[in-house]
């Protein structure tokens, strides 16, 4: 099913809870940003660093490369410019909410 989208409501912010959830639409599917959704599920205080523990973590148990499921895109900042973000889709996120 293909989702038509104006170019304005494609990268825009979505709210969990509290938290904004960065998203861009890229390759015909929504990416959200991995930090932003794991700050939102965690409370963490520096979701980045979470993300690097916890990527470092399943590949030493498991084998397994977080980042293999992230796509890195080009997502607007708290500053306001423009950095590349560890992005995943629904699927990808389910599987490393999972793993928190």
């Amino acid at each position: 099913m293909s989702e038509e989208l104006s170019a304005d409501s494609r990268g825009k912010m979505i709210v969990f809870g509290a938290k904004q959830i960065r998203r861009i639409w890229h390759d015909e599917q929504w990416f959200f940003s991995v930090v932003d959704i794991i700050a939102a599920l965690t409370d963490s205080d520096n979701p980045r660093n979470y993300w690097n523990m916890l990527k470092a973590r399943e590949r030493k148990q498991s084998d397994v490369q977080l980042s293999t499921l992230c796509v890195q895109l080009k997502l607007t900042s708290a500053d306001g410019k423009t950095y590349k973000t560890d992005c995943a889709q629904n699927l990808a996120l389910s599987f490393i909410g999972e793993q928190k």
